[in-house]
């Protein structure tokens, strides 16, 4: 136990040195040979080995020369060897691996920590990358990879890619963009408006588990969706989904931009962020929107300091701050060469933590199968995060018990975050290992 509060009390000092608002991020990223427009469009977190990835179109990052993809540490960039495409647009962690797509390179590649090897290739694009049920899936602008018909939306089977039931159809130019996990189902979001012999979804989808549903009229341009509205970026807060793009109506009412899905029906959000979303992000208990950026809360909006100089892309949570990437040159009032981070003033919260966690002993860590809690307080609430602050488990106690014990076995490897909830309305979190 004197290990893990140790490292604890490391995790929180290293936070507690940040200042607040808008900083570089090293020097950024730059294209000094390049001729393409240079920008930062998918982040990625590797929590075991404590690293950010960063890609888009670029070729040096900081100090060195990084084609495309360049891992930050939180101080310092470090150099990779050149990716086989010639831009990033998706990124993300796969059973201790990072897996990278992008609109030019037709394809996914896979980075093992010391080198890149090729996935079976698409003959389109790739917008995004998730893990679901332990699966890793793509969607994009391609139709198919090799002889396999996939329809802009595919899963990878450790040896070849394989459709997602019929994918999608209609409109010019069908993608997708977008791809989220909520109540054990999986949504996706682009641009299309038909799936299988389903003919009226439009631009989100719900998988159940054999075919595409559509989402009550879904999303689009006019108050009866038939008009292409685009979907960018999907994401969970509060407990519902929320729904970011380039759009004007959901489910044939007005809207701006962005919407949330509750299981039934939409849910505006009056006047939106007035910018195209291209992205989310949970940190600290608010959902951060990129296009511009702006937090919001759940029931108000707010600035994000004085904002960004142009388009936020992605959005990523790395090492206690907030980090945005895009196509800006100024964050706030500082440079900032198409990333830079967010750190709210977290002197206090660090202070109260710290104290805090002396009450709790969370065992064993690392955990496989239960975690057991011993609170000094009875325990009324728990939830279990992942590293980007998705509620992956919630629970209540009313037996008013100091000692809770917890399955996590269905939890898949990685570094968790939990937040208990004690009688006296106290909050303690901490984080865990899951192995």
């Amino acid at each position: 136990m004197k290990r893990i509060i140790a490292v604890f009390y490391l995790t929180l000092s290293f936070a507690n040195s940040y200042s607040q608002g808008w900083q570089d991020v090293g020097s950024g990223v730059r294209a000094i040979t390049n001729t393409t427009a240079t920008g930062v469009y998918a982040m990625c977190a590797d929590t075991i080995n404590n690293l950010l990835y960063v890609g888009g179109t670029f070729d040096s990052a900081g100090s060195e020369y990084s084609e495309n993809v360049a891992k930050w540490d939180g101080a310092n960039w470090h150099s990779m060897p050149t990716e086989q495409g010639p831009g990033v647009d998706a990124m993300v962690m796969y059973k201790g691996n990072l897996y990278v797509g992008g609109n030019s390179s037709n394809g996914v590649t896979e980075w093992n920590g010391s080198q890149w090897t090729v996935l079976p290739l698409f003959n389109g694009g790739v917008n995004v990358l998730y893990v679901f049920n332990d699966t890793l899936y793509a969607g994009g602008s391609f139709t198919k990879s090799g002889n396999t018909t996939l329809n802009y939306i595919a899963k990878w089977d450790g040896t070849n890619w394989l459709p997602v039931g019929s994918g999608f159809n209609g409109y010019a130019s069908p993608s997708v963009n977008a791809m989220y996990a909520w109540n054990g189902k999986l949504y996706a979001g682009g641009f299309f408006d038909e799936s299988d012999t389903e003919t009226h979804i439009f631009s989100i989808a719900r998988w159940d588990d054999s075919i595409w549903n559509g989402l009550k009229s879904g999303i689009g341009s006019d108050n009866d969706s038939s008009i292409e509205g685009f979907v960018f970026a999907i994401d969970t807060f509060q407990g519902n989904l929320y729904v970011g793009g380039d759009f004007g109506f959901a489910g044939g009412k007005p809207t701006s931009d962005i919407v949330v899905w509750n299981g039934n029906n939409w849910i505006l959000l009056g006047q939106g962020t007035n910018d195209i979303v291209q992205s989310f992000g949970n940190y600290n208990n608010k959902l951060y929107v990129g296009g511009g950026i702006n937090s919001w809360d759940g029931s108000n909006w707010d600035t994000v300091g004085t904002g960004i100089s142009s388009v936020v892309y992605a959005i990523a949570v790395f090492d206690s701050q907030l980090y945005v990437g895009g196509v800006f040159n100024e964050a706030g009032t500082i440079p900032a060469n198409y990333i830079a981070r967010w750190s709210p003033d977290t002197t206090t919260v660090v202070d109260q933590l710290a104290v805090k966690n002396n009450q709790v002993i969370v065992y064993p860590n690392p955990a496989s199968s239960q975690l057991t809690f011993n609170c000094s307080e009875t325990i009324t609430q728990l939830q279990i995060e992942d590293v980007l602050g998705q509620p992956l488990l919630q629970k209540s106690f009313n037996d008013e018990m100091q000692r809770q014990i917890v399955d996590v076995s269905t939890l898949p490897q990685g570094i968790y975050f939990y937040r208990l909830t004690s009688s006296n309305s106290e909050i303690v979190t901490g984080k865990f290992v899951k192995e």
